[in-house]
Order: structure tokens, then sequence, then C-alpha cells
């Protein structure tokens, strides 16, 4: 019987004595798992330190409770014949077994302690404790159990429970132990003992030995005893522990002292992907190795293990016919606590293998949870509740931010989940706002769209801390990537990315819905030229590995609708209502987005990158258009920088007028400074401007209450991040947190008020 196959211990150290009264029950016997409990009184290292945490590990014992919650073993306190009566029982897997009403004994009443498991040892045999003469019996269940007695306690237990032909064994002729002479009570017992090597007695160095057979056992010896008993077949599975400490393990594997001195490498299994086509098979790699010592012990430690659940096994002399295998440890390694309470949410992502997302250009599968932020003061209202381990794929994102330090990430779950509260969808960011040191200006620039509702859809986005492999990486807005469907662009108008066969290749399926992109990089899976005017990605739809993406003929016609566009608004009759530039770009949504990029002098937004538009599908009551819009990626606005043509200045156009010293564009003339030429289009942006004034006259209050909202996560931040890291030499730096907040305030408000005197 193998009650448990961790906490090894074979030493080479004599076996000694036995337990005390303890407080455990019994309990199912566990096939591997972590340390569960500690002892104050039994540090790691002492002589029998992994007998004693079997002991506690398989239900045996879990010692004494002390007042101030920590538990005590007491290794050397002789262990009674009542406690030790309770450890075969619990070792022989607390049996069903009914108590007579009558004690056996005259020392042990009904209503004892350890009266059932006195009254089971003795129906089994095991002990019949002591015939007083009279037809009674004793158990002297208070007396210190001696070494022999407890040599024939567990002879008998081998026989009489675990089943064991002990009655074949025959003792020597010679005793194994100078200070046990063959005609003791007990040789046969303790010979026995000494053959399985449960014990090996103390070696006085001059190749004899002692067993000392009258001394009582305490608690310790008794763990390595019983341990030993049941721990004496260990191959092929040999006991492995792992002691946590973090995202950094200690396993320790025991062979037995016949394996000595033999290379052992500790294994981890992969986890298949289903995601992405990183593990398509499980395997067994190396994590760490060593030699195993001379009691055929080993202790690897494992750094960055896993905080997903892997399956871990020893190997000693792996690939060899000589190889010897522990069982197998499911492990995981813990979240890291934040230090400090910043009351936001927490992102932890756990890539399966522990891999740093080291790419933009491929995706890693690994498992995220969210714990929820702290609700209002006076609410039990959070504004982001949990999530609960989400199976992922994770990659770099961004292009110059992905190249800083802090890096920002891109998230796709395998289902839709709702999370923060911002709707069900696939397709999440973590933006890292390394650049804009108040950490605000992208949640600010989006709270400002949402006022506008010529933007069909502006991403919601949620401050949180963010945790990847146990790496606490800063404070983050976990955010709505700009895609189609699902209540984000064009819902519901999703069709042409699933094109089987090519069903979607003609009008009017072929008109809509395309995700675009103005975008220097020209980094989208296909890029159009449009006319002088730059570059456009399509973002949406895109190529897919099994062939269900974009085709050619959808390649074609959106190619062949933005030149169009660029023509019509190059043309002479630009203007004209109906074959003008109106005719493919819809005013409301340009009006609305201009006024969101014009006021926060956005330095990307002259159509030069994450400038997105979408053209929705033509249908019988009226032909699709291009949307401006989503916004997005405001890491440079609002003051952070002061590049050319004034872009840093709370005065001054940025987009309405045509600048050569402007540097961040690609055509000389932008579609924006084009339309400025139209005076309807400037009217319909003055009357814009008045109905939206009064709503950005409260844009204080919002940034004030965003930045109340992650103070403390900010601290936390910049403890990790230096503050004063110029990125940039056109890169605005304050100098502390609160001076970032002041100035985005002062810049924002002095920028509203410019802007209403020159359109109010």
């Amino acid at each position: 019987m193998m009650i448990a196959t961790i906490f090894p211990v074979a030493s080479s150290v004599p076996a000694m004595a036995a337990p005390a009264d303890f407080t455990s029950s019994a309990s199912a016997s566990p096939s591997a798992v972590d340390v569960p409990v500690s002892f104050v009184d039994v540090p790691e290292g002492m002589q029998f330190y992994y007998d004693i945490m079997w002991l506690t590990d398989s239900g045996l014992s879990t010692g004494w409770q002390m007042p101030d919650d920590t538990r005590e073993f007491r290794p050397l306190q002789p262990i009674a014949r009542d406690a030790m009566a309770a450890f075969l029982y619990r070792l022989a897997g607390s049996p069903e077994f009914t108590a007579p009403e009558v004690s056996s004994f005259t020392d042990v009443p009904s209503a004892s302690q350890f009266y059932t498991e006195i009254s089971w040892l003795e129906s089994t045999g095991i002990s019949t404790g002591w015939d007083i003469g009279d037809g009674t019996f004793e158990f002297r269940p208070l007396d210190s159990i001696s070494r022999d007695a407890m040599a024939a306690f567990l002879y008998r237990f081998a026989d009489k429970v675990l089943g064991e032909d002990v009655a074949s064994f025959v003792a020597p002729a010679v005793s194994p132990f100078v200070d046990v002479p063959t005609d003791s009570e007990f040789f046969l017992q303790i010979s026995w003992l000494s053959a399985e090597e449960i014990s090996t007695g103390w070696d006085l160095g001059d190749g004899t030995a002692e067993f000392r057979d009258l001394d009582a056992i305490n608690r310790d010896a008794m763990a390595a005893f019983i341990y030993r008993l049941d721990n004496r077949d260990s191959s092929p599975a040999a006991p492995l522990v792992v002691s946590d400490g973090g995202i950094t393990a200690v396993w320790t594997a025991n062979f037995g002292q016949s394996q000595a001195g033999r290379p052992i490498v500790l294994q981890k299994q992969t986890v298949v992907t289903t995601m992405t086509s990183e593990v398509t098979s499980p395997e067994w790699v190396g994590v760490a190795s060593t030699t195993l010592d001379e009691a055929g012990r080993a202790r690897l430690t494992v750094e960055d293990t896993p905080g997903i659940s892997h399956d871990y096994r020893a190997v000693v002399s792996p690939d060899t016919e000589e190889q010897l295998v522990t069982d197998v440890v499911s492990h995981a390694a813990p979240h890291r606590v934040m230090n400090s309470a910043t009351g936001l949410a927490t992102v932890y992502i756990d890539t399966n293998e522990a891999d740093t997302v080291s790419s933009k250009d491929r995706y890693w599968e690994a498992r995220m949870t969210i714990t929820p932020a702290a609700a209002a003061a006076g609410t039990t209202d959070t504004p982001c509740g949990g999530s609960d381990d989400l199976l992922i794929k994770i990659a770099g994102r961004g292009s110059y931010t992905w190249g800083l330090d802090k890096k920002p990430y891109k998230i796709g779950l395998d289902k839709k989940a709702n999370l923060c509260g911002m709707g069900s969808g696939k397709k999440w960011a973590l933006v890292a706002n390394h650049y804009d040191r108040s950490l605000l200006r992208n949640t600010v620039a989006l709270g400002l769209g949402q006022q506008f509702d010529g933007l069909a859809f502006t991403p919601d986005a949620v401050p949180v801390d963010v945790i990847v492999n146990g790496e606490y990486l800063g404070s983050y807005i976990l955010a709505e990537r700009v895609n189609i469907g699902g209540g984000r662009v064009a819902d519901g108008d999703n069709e042409l990315k699933d094109n089987q066969g090519g069903v979607n290749d003609q009008a009017p399926e072929v008109t809509g819905t395309y995700l675009l992109e103005w975008d220097f990089r020209a980094g989208g899976d296909h890029n159009i030229e449009v006319g002088d005017s730059g570059t456009v990605a399509i973002a949406e739809p895109e190529d897919e590995d099994d062939g269900s993406g974009i085709t050619q003929a959808q390649i074609s016609y959106i190619d062949a609708y933005l030149n169009a566009a660029d023509q019509a608004i190059f043309s002479s009759d630009f203007d004209d209502p109906v074959t003008g530039w109106r005719h493919y770009i819809d005013e409301d949504s340009l009006v609305d987005w201009y006024i969101v990029q014009e006021l926060t002098k956005n330095l990307d937004a002259n159509l030069y990158t994450s400038c997105y538009m979408y053209k929705t599908r033509d249908t019988a009551d009226a032909d699709g258009k291009l949307y401006f819009g989503p916004i997005w990626d405001f890491d440079t606005s609002m003051g952070a920088a002061q590049y050319p043509a004034g872009q840093g200045d709370a005065t001054g156009w940025y987009l309405r007028e045509q600048n050569d010293e402007i540097e961040a564009k690609m055509a000389a003339e932008t579609w924006i400074n084009r339309l400025f030429e139209d005076p309807q289009f400037v009217a319909q942006v003055e009357a814009r401007w008045k109905q939206v004034y009064p709503i950005l006259t409260s844009s204080d209050a919002f940034v004030q209450h965003q930045s109340e909202l992650i103070a403390t996560s900010s601290e936390v931040n910049f403890e990790r991040w230096d503050i004063n890291e110029r990125l940039e030499d056109v890169q605005v730096i304050q100098g502390s947190w609160e001076g970032e907040v002041s100035y985005l305030r002062g810049w924002l408000s002095a920028r509203i008020e410019w802007m209403n005197g020159q359109l109010g």
C-alpha cells in the first residue's frame, strides 16, 4: 500500500521514535500535492523534515495549533501508545469500524480520545495489550512506545492490514544489531524491520550498528518509520514535492540511497494550445537538473514558474534503459498580489509556458483573470467587475509604442466576454500610456469622443493594473479594440469576414463593411495608395489562415472606391452635393471626428496613422459611404509633445490649414485641408461646435475624476517606471504625476476656450 508518493525521505540516518497525541483526522491519500502545513518547530533541513511533511500531507497529523495560529509538531516528544494506534488506523485509511460498547482493555474507557483506534488495533491483532492474569487486559495508552514494540506494531500491520507474507521471513542467525540478541522478545520483528530498510539503526563506525530497542521513540522518528513502511517500493513512482515560493518553486525528489550520484532532470509537460499553433501535442521538457545526493535526494529550483497548471515529474537518467520516473505533480505559481491596494481592477495574464510576449507579429496562448476594482465610496458599484480564467491569445501591439520599455498588448478571447462592463467582444487592448506621463490622455480623448453622436462608435476604456507572468508591468487602460461588429464598428454588418467560396465578391455584398486606417507605415495585410494623399491599410477583413479572409475582388473594390473619393475631393466641383465628396463620405462623422482631433491636437491626425474610417455596405435604399472613426491613439496629444507647427500649443490650428511645417502627414494637402475650402463644410463645423461647446466645458471635471481614480495606481506605476525619462527631445515632462495632471487640465481648458473664440 502506498498512502502517498510525496515528501520523500530515504535517509541513511537511523530511524528513531514515534508520535504522541495529534489533532488531525484521516483523509484520502493524495497522489502528490503542494506542502499544506508548516510547523514552527520543524525547520527545513532538520533530520526528518521530509518524513514529517509527508506525514501531515498524507492526512495523518496536522500537529498542534497554537494561539498565534502557527502549528507545532513537537518532533522530539515521545509518542504514546494510544497516539500510535491512531496513526496506524489512519495509515490504514481510517477503515469503517464500530468499536465495542465494552472496552477490551480495563484502562481504556469507551470515552477515551482514541477508543475507536485502540479497539480497531486490538481487533486486527496488531496489539493484544498486557494480560493481567485475572482475565482482563491493559493497553497502557499513555505509556511511551519503545522502539522494539514499534517494530512489532509495524510487522503486524504489514501482516494484518497490508496482507504481506511476513510469515515467510526468516530471522537471520546473526542479529543485524549488536544490542538485540537473537533471543530477544521482538528479534524477529526487529530483523524484519532492518531487512525492509525501515530502520538501519545507529552506525557505530566499526561495521556494527545498534537498534536501542528499549528507547522510547519520538514523533520525528515515528514519522520516518511510517514513511519508510509505506514507501518501501518507490519505483517507478518515487516521491516528488513542490514548495511554493511565488513564481520561484523549489522541488524535492527522492529515489533512495541506492540511486545516489545519478543525474536527475525535472520536467514540465507543455500545454496543448487551441488558439495558437504553439504546441500541437504535449511534450515533456526539462526545466532544471542536478545530481542526486548521497541519500538519493535532489532539490531543484525553477524560476519563472508558469501561473497555468502544468504536470511535472522528475526523471533519473532520462532516455536510458535505467530511467526512473517520479509520480506526476500538478502545479501552478500563485498570482502575485499587488503590494499596494490601488483601487483598480488587476489584470493577471499567464502565458502557457511563462514565455515572454516578445513580438507583435505572433500570438501566445495564455489565461487571463481580472480581479474587481474597488467599489465607489458609499456604494456597491465597481467600475470593473471580475472575470475568471479566460482563455486568450496575446501579442504586442503599436508601432512606436511597441519599441518602448513598457509594452502595450492586444488580446483575443476564445469567445466573447463582457469585460469591465464594456460590452461583449473578443478583441481587446492593454494600452500602456508610457509616453503620456499623466496616464490620462487616451482616457480623456475617448471620453470626449463619446460625447459626439456623429461618431457611431468610440471605444470604452477602464484603468487597470497589469501583471504578466508574475511581473507587475504598471498602470494601463483596458480598452475595446477597433474592429467590425460586436456592438462596435457597423454592428451586424460583418459579412465580409466569412467569405467562403467568394460568395461576397459581388454587389451589394462586396461593397462593405471595410475597416480602414490611414497609415504611413502600410501596416495592413493589404494597403492601398490613395492618389497623392497617402496610404490606407485595410484593417478588416484580414487574411485568414484557412483562406476565408479578404479576396482580391474585395481589395480591388475598396481600392477603386477610395481613389474615386480622392478624385472627387480634389476635383473642381468637389463641393457639388450630388457628385462631389459627400457622395463618398459621411459628413456628420467627419465633422465630429475633425473636432475631436483638432481639439486635442493629436499628432497623427493629419491622416498620418491611427486615423480610422469604415465603408458601409450598399443597400436598396442608399449607397454605403465612408464614415470617419473610431478615434484612437492619443498618447501624443493635448500638449504631451512640442512637434513643429505648434502641435503642442493650446492655440492655433493643426488640421484645418495646410502647413508645410507639419511633419506627421503623408501629403502636402490633406483631405481635411481641402474640405475647409468648402464653405458648407466650414459652416457645419462651426454649427456643430456651438452644439457641443456646453458639453465640453465639463471636460475638466471629467479629467479630475479620472485622475482621482488612478492616483494610487499612478504612484505604483512610477515606482516601476521613471517619470522623468525623456523618450524624445520634443516630449513635455513636468517632473511629477501631479504636475502632469495639472498641466493637462490647464492645456485642455485653454484649448477649448481658444477654439470657442474661433468657432463660437
